[in-house]
């Protein structure tokens, strides 16, 4: 019996011990919910909500997952919102080179204009690598679309320079994480529309 419903991916399986557990890793979704709704677990009469805040996943809709909402219950899952999509230059690559990432939030946001800002992340930029990563986006060559939180992060932590090519999984956001200052009172105000 499979647990997994998303897409019919079969990433999870109960186990003899009547558990989920793991049939294909890679191909699940990571939210959590099979071991939410899991009779062995936990008994379910309503609907949850799951989060999948994530490095990547395939979704059932040929992108790549990492920053999605659920509702679930015991027969069926619906994917409420996610994270805009945005092209991740070189697929696997961009987790290895982060400014890939960065490149790509930047183009999204400025458009051609991007390459005009005076950042010292762009001014310390190979200018030849930057113009193939714009090629690359704008003419959709090898960059599938992804929802994930964690090329965010990447992108964020090779904007302040943090980490542009990863020499570890994670790294990236590891190095983002070592530098927050935990005594920040400020926040920003997020509108959330039905």
């Amino acid at each position: 019996v499979s647990f997994c419903y998303a897409g019919n991916l079969v990433a999870i399986e109960m186990s003899a011990a009547g558990k989920p557990h793991y049939i294909d890793e890679e191909n699940c979704l990571q939210c959590g919910i099979c071991f939410l709704i899991c009779p062995q677990i936990n008994s379910l009469d309503e609907d949850i909500i799951g989060v999948a805040l994530d490095g990547i996943g395939y979704g059932d809709d040929g992108n790549i997952w990492g920053g999605e909402f659920f509702i679930s219950n015991l027969s069926e899952y619906k994917r409420y919102t996610y994270f805009e999509y945005i092209p991740t230059p070189g697929g696997d690559k961009a987790a290895e080179e982060p400014w890939r990432m960065a490149i790509s939030y930047l183009y999204k946001v400025y458009k051609d204009k991007f390459e005009d800002l005076n950042i010292p992340f762009l001014i310390n930029l190979d200018k030849n690598k930057v113009k193939l990563i714009k090629h690359a986006i704008t003419n959709k060559i090898n960059c599938p679309l992804t929802s994930s939180v964690g090329r965010f992060f990447d992108s964020i932590s090779a904007l302040l320079e943090l980490c542009c090519y990863s020499d570890y999984e994670a790294e990236a956001p590891m190095k983002l994480e070592a530098v927050i200052e935990n005594n920040v009172k400020d926040h920003y105000n997020v509108l959330i529309k039905d």
